[in-house]
């Protein structure tokens, strides 16, 4: 486990912050990002205030599905 992913895993779970994932609304992907695109993703995360990398992942999908037309 990468120093990121553990930091994250015990700084979610000593706390208690952690939700479980509702299984009938979600479905855990793993996606693999080049060290330069996450590095992007993460200024964005961190400039626009964002909760968590996941959180900005989906923001940026939604923006890149919007501006297609193909959004919601």
């Amino acid at each position: 486990m990468s120093t990121i992913g553990y930091t994250t895993y015990n700084t979610l779970y000593r706390k208690g912050d952690c939700m479980a994932i509702d299984k009938k609304k979600n479905t855990q992907v793993l996606v693999t990002f080049p060290n330069e695109l996450l590095e992007k993703v993460e200024d964005f995360q961190f400039a626009n205030r964002v909760q968590n990398r996941s959180e900005a992942i989906r923001e940026l999908i939604r923006r890149g599905l919007g501006k297609s037309g193909k959004g919601h």
